[in-house]
């Protein structure tokens, strides 16, 4: 939320309740077969009154509320860049560069789909990979790892003091072991079911289709 839209603290706990239902709507549009329509893909087609078209009112609903995760967001950074109090974010940063000039509706649609993607791709992801226990599990296996981290961050930030950002460049051990986590335990595979309906061959690779 801060480095998407620079929302922190008080403003940021508002808009928890709405960013935990964007996030249980992904978790949940995400399980394969969840859903008619995974298996038969005609559905799709029908009105939401038809039997077996539930998923189209959920989607609805799904994203009603991601709209309003995103428009309250927009809002608050917005008002804080004509405030002049505004934190450096994408959105602000954005925000100051539109060209005054062109539609600025256009340009604000465009701000708020890529704040959006960008809010929902980084939302959570690292704390999510850390509570599933991929991070626990790869220390206790490789514990000659825990120890160069834990020298690496004694000798750049000192004792009881917390990292930021601007400490990154300075922490290339540790940032290499949250990319690998995340590489190796990826939160949210975006490989969603599909099968071949014919067979294939790409890069040498035979792919057969599926019976």
């Amino acid at each position: 939320m801060d480095a998407t839209f620079g929302i922190r603290e008080e403003e940021a706990k508002l808009l928890l309740p709405l960013s935990r239902a964007v996030s249980k709507s992904v978790d949940t549009g995400a399980t394969p077969g969840l859903y008619y329509v995974d298996q038969i893909p005609l559905l799709r087609y029908v009105p939401e009154w038809f039997p077996g078209a539930g998923f189209k009112r959920q989607a609805r609903e799904w994203s009603d509320v991601r709209n309003k995760l995103t428009d309250s967001a927009f809002q608050m950074t917005k008002e804080q860049v004509a405030m002049g109090t505004a934190t450096i974010s994408l959105v602000s940063v954005a925000l100051k560069q539109m060209n005054h000039d062109e539609d600025l509706k256009m340009q604000e649609d465009f701000i708020k789909a890529a704040s959006t993607a960008a809010y929902m791709g980084g939302s959570d992801t690292t704390v999510i990979a850390l509570l599933t226990g991929a991070f626990l599990l790869a220390m206790l296996m490789n514990p000659e790892v825990q120890v160069k981290a834990h020298h690496e961050l004694d000798q750049v930030l000192g004792s009881g003091n917390l990292p930021s950002f601007n400490d990154e460049a300075s922490l290339p051990y540790i940032t290499a072991i949250i990319q690998e986590t995340l590489r190796h335990n990826p939160v949210l595979p975006l490989a969603f079911p599909h099968e071949l309906i014919q067979d294939d061959n790409t890069n040498g690779i035979f792919y057969q289709k599926a019976p």
